[in-house]
């Protein structure tokens, strides 16, 4: 019955004569057959609920979406959102009234590597960073998320009653200010953004271009390559991505 039902689905896709056999079928429309596809999407659902498959994912945690109710009330959310700026010239920084420190965020994956960096700026003047290495598997997104992380996180442990961040990776933005966010890493620096405000401070977000000369940001892509190129230390961030997952998962399919 199954056979049957596949073997007309991959005849209309390859729009082949009737007489084409199950196995040509697929393979010329370049569709898994059933009890694969049934096992890919059993394996899936058994990683998700953490259970234990072997080597593949041994010692290794999945990034897991936020528990819903875990998020905070939406009545209790202060707004976060974020500005876009094209260049940092004078006239940007003062018709933007950007005063105070300024730190900038950047994610890399360079040779297969993954890394991250933030760099704060005083006066045009670089006076720290930090640089971060994730585990392969991990993905540009979660390089730039924790680089953000990390960013809030030192205002919230400084004094500075304003800190400006700046970034080049518009989607970890709309994930941080979005209305609601189930990713592990925003979740916590949103939680980092309502005590700084509920302290009287504040953090203001700032998306920019992206190798158009804005040294802080050029700084902050610099580490992020060197941190994933050549840092040796433990990663600062191993949970595997559900995209690693289904990437494995159909590698071991279509090594079947």
């Amino acid at each position: 019955m199954l056979d049957a039902v596949q073997r007309s689905v991959a005849l209309k896709a390859c729009r082949a004569f009737r007489t084409l056999s199950l196995h040509s079928a697929l393979i010329l429309s370049r569709l898994l057959p059933i009890d694969i596809r049934v096992r890919e999407v059993a394996w899936l659902y058994e990683v998700k609920r953490g259970k234990d498959l072997g080597d593949t994912f041994v010692n290794r945690e999945l990034e897991k979406p936020v528990c819903f109710g875990n998020l905070p009330h939406p009545a209790h959310v202060p707004e976060i959102g974020y500005e876009s700026v094209q260049d940092l010239d004078s006239q940007t920084v003062d018709r933007l009234a950007v005063v105070g420190p300024q730190i900038y965020t950047d994610g890399s994956r360079i040779e297969g590597k993954v890394g991250a960096a933030l760099t704060e700026w005083w006066d045009g003047e670089e006076t720290w960073y930090s640089t971060l290495r994730l585990n392969p598997f991990c993905t540009v997104f979660q390089a730039e998320m924790i680089a953000l992380q990390r960013a809030i996180r030192s205002v919230k442990n400084g004094k500075d009653g304003l800190v400006n961040i700046f970034s080049d990776f518009k989607s970890s933005l709309e994930v941080l200010t979005g209305p609601r966010t189930y990713r592990p890493l925003a979740h916590k620096a949103r939680r980092d953004i309502f005590e700084i405000v509920a302290e009287g401070r504040a953090v203001r977000l700032f998306c920019v271009r992206a190798h158009a000369g804005i040294a802080g940001n050029e700084r902050a892509d610099e580490l992020a390559r060197r941190a994933a190129l050549t840092k040796k230390t433990a990663a600062d961030y191993d949970k595997f991505p559900l995209s690693y997952v289904k990437k494995v998962i159909k590698a071991a399919s279509l090594g079947e």
